[in-house]
């Protein structure tokens, strides 16, 4: 990959570790841990899914 690419991947993925810490936070302020609050975001999104498509 080019190395010019870097920083960018570097600053999204910081990006993204800072949003599942801040839904981590909401879940944990609400009474469940951030893999429920994945489930329960996947069942509200899809409707009625498999535990193989969460």
């Amino acid at each position: 990959m080019k190395e010019q690419y870097w920083p960018l991947m570097w600053q999204s993925n910081l990006a993204v570790i800072k949003l599942r810490g801040a839904y981590a936070d909401w879940a944990r302020a609400n009474g469940m841990n951030y893999h429920e609050l994945l489930v329960f975001y996947s069942l509200h999104e899809l409707g009625s899914c498999t535990q193989k498509q969460i």
